[in-house]
């Protein structure tokens, strides 16, 4: 019964998951470290290879992070040589951030690595329990955002 399997999925949300997103931010942090990067520089790369030109604002938006957030992390990739920011053409008060060459090697080079980590992850499991996986996490998510407190 459900309250028979009520400790066992606590234990699952409180234990396994926790256990489960630390050691995958483990990982992701030794792989952005090894490349240079601090948390979440990754994310403004991967963001600017796509739609290089943003405001510091509208990247914050599309990362939904906050403006100085963003800010700090673009200083220090301004820094390395990763991005540039240049005046707009409209208002040249205003800056839009640029990903540079460097930055888009770089960029490539953790995309590659990512999917290569990830491929290593997902290797243990058949086509069809990648599938379930994925809707198991689909449902849950689903069943968190329809809870109202």
């Amino acid at each position: 019964s459900l309250h028979d399997a009520l400790p066992i999925l606590e234990n699952l949300f409180n234990d396994q998951f926790k256990e489960l997103l630390q050691a995958y931010r483990a990982k992701m942090r030794h792989l952005l470290k090894k490349n240079g990067l601090y948390a979440g520089q990754d994310a403004i790369l991967f963001v600017l290879l796509s739609q290089s030109g943003l405001t510091q604002q509208e990247l914050a938006e599309t990362l939904a992070l906050s403006k100085s957030t963003i800010g700090t992390s673009l200083k220090r990739m301004e820094k390395m040589g990763l991005v540039e920011r240049r005046a707009y053409a409209k208002d040249s008060r205003c800056k839009c951030i640029f990903i540079t060459e460097s930055g888009k090697k770089l960029a490539d080079s953790c995309q590659q690595e990512l999917m290569g980590f990830h491929r290593y992850i997902f290797s243990a499991f058949t086509e069809s329990e990648i599938q379930q996986i994925n809707l198991i996490l689909e449902q849950l998510c689903g069943r968190i955002e329809e809870y109202h407190l």
